[in-house]
């Protein structure tokens, strides 16, 4: 069974608590701070989440109560006819509007382990009933037709004769441009081939891409595994990527270098290893609820994270749906990226409509999060194919993201050391703690992977894509 857990923002840690609870015993939950998806609108995302489940938890505190935000997904679950439990979590006085949405509703007054238990009986009671459907539409569309009077015949026979006369123009027409009345394959492949883009903040743009014949690259005959090319720009340079595979026309690839470098994700609270005035620097805060880890170093969920939201932003002011990657929200305060326009920025019109949106799997505890996204970081599983194509796992940083950087992490982890390459991030979650991703170490470490904080911001960030090949706006770089 799918559970919706409606809460306030301050009974972020009980309503985490519920969810892993739950979860731990067989069912899944949609839980905001954790499944909205980073660059997605939040109200819709919300709606998303309600209409996907079959219950919803309501964590009734004094400040749900009073939520603006919690009564609408009360009165859109009522709306649906789904199932509501309400956890009280403390005496409250409902509001006059709460009240009329939760009075038929099922109750449990306690905030105790035992009482979690009596949550889990009551969800597993459930009576799951057939969600309603609204056919207020459909009906519109039945009235609007049943009003409307037929087309009189004469007009009916003038429409026929009036197409018929144009086919046969068209047929004309065509004879006239061909000893045949045929186009040639290289006349289709240099039209331009419209497409429609949504980027992840939320924009669509009406874009073109020129389409040279299959086989052909920017000119050149072909490109296989290995090869370098160039395609876009960061930091006013041209992008070095490598191929990885090629796929009929679409290549995979990742950058040469390391491009920039950046924390993962940045601490929720703000304010790395605080909460508040609450110094956790010194805590072990592995057990600590995930939602607490989240605050003070990151989250390592690749669909929540800053990183994938820069990467898959074209715009010059990023919007980020969570805490922004300010410096005050890393360790050591510098490298923030909230005012940097986003990756795709210096990328031309032909350059967005020739990258490939790639379905991107995030684990996410009893349930996995998919996400389509123009860029993105490889996982630990990709990194046999750099070893498949003959590309270094090594990566130095361009002179461009030293400049950047203000972190002392690439001394101190690499220069000092006697190595220029450096360690760079993967997407995969890092293991049990919910701030730890993945680093690919560099050529000193006696390690390939490890785990680290995903809010520290002096490692590096190393882009992936999917580009099409039938595209004029890549270059091959020669061996």
């Amino acid at each position: 069974m799918r559970i919706f857990i409606s809460h306030s923002s301050a009974n972020a840690d009980i309503s985490e608590n519920i969810c892993s609870y739950l979860e731990k015993n067989g069912h899944s939950c949609f839980f905001a701070p954790r499944d909205i998806r980073s660059g997605f609108p939040y109200a819709e995302e919300i709606m998303n989440g309600i209409d996907g489940s079959d219950a919803l938890i309501l964590v009734l505190s004094q400040k749900s109560n009073e939520s603006p935000h919690v009564l609408r997904e009360i009165e859109r679950a009522v709306s649906l006819d789904l199932p509501i439990i309400v956890y009280k979590t403390e005496e409250v006085a409902l509001t006059k509007s709460m009240e009329y949405f939760l009075m038929s509703h099922q109750w449990l007054n306690t905030d105790t382990d035992t009482g979690f238990g009596k949550l889990l009986e009551g969800v597993n009671g459930l009576q799951i009933k057939e969600k309603k459907v609204d056919t207020s539409s459909e009906a519109k569309t039945d009235s609007a037709a049943k009003s409307k009077k037929p087309f009189p015949v004469a007009i009916c026979i003038a429409a026929v004769i009036g197409i018929i006369a144009l086919i046969i123009l068209l047929i004309v027409l065509i004879n006239g441009n061909g000893s045949n009345g045929s186009v040639s394959s290289s006349q289709e492949s240099t039209t331009n081939s419209s497409a429609v883009t949504e980027s992840t903040d939320g924009t669509t743009k009406d874009e073109s891409v020129t389409i040279l014949p299959p086989g052909e690259v920017g000119g050149l005959e072909e490109v296989k595994p290995g090869d370098t090319i160039t395609f876009g720009t960061y930091n006013d340079e041209p992008i070095k990527w490598r191929i990885l595979t090629v796929e009929g026309n679409i290549a995979f690839v990742v950058s040469d270098n390391i491009l920039t470098m950046k924390c993962y994700d940045a601490a929720e609270s703000g304010k790395y290893n605080y909460i508040g005035n609450d110094d956790y620097w010194n805590e072990d805060i592995s057990t600590l609820p995930m939602m607490t880890q989240k605050k003070l170093r990151g989250s390592n969920q690749w669909h929540l994270s800053n990183i994938r939201t820069w990467l898959n932003s074209d715009r010059e002011n990023v919007q980020y749906n969570d805490q922004p990657p300010t410096s005050a929200a890393m360790p050591e305060t510098v490298n923030g990226y909230d005012k940097e326009a986003g990756f795709l920025n210096g990328f031309t019109r032909e350059e967005k409509t020739a990258i490939v949106p790639t379905p991107i799997k995030t684990n996410n505890g009893a349930m996995d999060v998919t996400t389509d996204d123009l860029v993105f970081l490889l996982s630990k599983d990709e990194l046999e194919l750099l070893q498949t194509a003959d590309v270094s796992i090594a990566a130095k940083p361009t002179e461009k993201a030293v400049e950047q950087n203000k972190s002392t992490i690439y001394g101190a982890y690499s220069l000092d050391l006697g190595v220029e390459d450096h360690y760079w991030w993967l997407r995969d979650n890092g293991g049990a703690a919910g701030y730890e991703g993945y680093l690919v170490c560099n050529s000193y470490a006696e390690n390939k992977v490890i785990s680290y904080p995903v809010g520290v911001e002096g490692f590096g960030i190393r882009p992936a894509m999917k580009i099409r090949l039938t595209t004029d706006v890549i270059n091959k770089i020669a061996e």
